[in-house]
């Protein structure tokens, strides 16, 4: 299977959004989110996919995880129910894949072991939330920092089972 790397940010607690929003605003880790996943292949959650604009889309392969049958009427969108449907797309061979949440996804990913590595910002304030990372999926896992600064620092973990994993040098 290709390569799949999560991207995600949380709190030091696993926040990562207050009603389907993000409870934090931080310009230099969303460009640093935005220039990483620029025109590749995203795979997303549905309820995380509403969130998104039209624009979103049009810029990124984009495959949504629903448990409702859709049809897309967007080229670049796929919408497939299971991991099965999932390992039958054909990812475009020239770009990277991004796995890029929501909460339960990203869990069903770690679980599963389907990420090679994982580029999680955590943002240095605790913030009040109700959908939550699973920190604990990725602890024992080696990283490196990649940026740090007054707000947040980020950091790719490598997945430590992954054969992928010891060729990764940044992102």
């Amino acid at each position: 299977m290709k390569k799949i790397t999560g991207i995600m940010a949380c709190d030091p607690d696993g926040v990562i959004a207050l009603n389907n929003k993000l409870p934090w605003h931080y310009p230099q880790e969303i460009e640093f989110y935005r220039q990483s996943i620029a025109n590749h292949c995203v795979i997303l959650g549905y309820k995380t996919f509403i969130e998104m604009t039209a624009e979103f889309t049009e810029h990124h392969y984009t495959v949504v995880f629903t448990s409702k049958p859709q049809q897309s009427r967007q080229q670049n969108v796929h919408y497939v129910s299971g991991l099965e449907e999932f390992k039958k797309l054909r990812l475009p061979a020239d770009k990277k894949c991004f796995m890029i949440g929501g909460a339960q996804l990203a869990k069903y990913f770690l679980q599963h072991n389907l990420l090679d590595d994982f580029i999680l910002t955590i943002i240095n304030n605790r913030y009040a939330g109700d959908t939550f990372f699973p920190l604990e999926l990725i602890t024992n896992w080696p990283r490196k920092l990649l940026q740090q600064n007054a707000d947040f620092a980020i950091y790719h973990y490598f997945n430590p089972t992954s054969e992928s994993h010891s060729q990764v040098d940044g992102i």
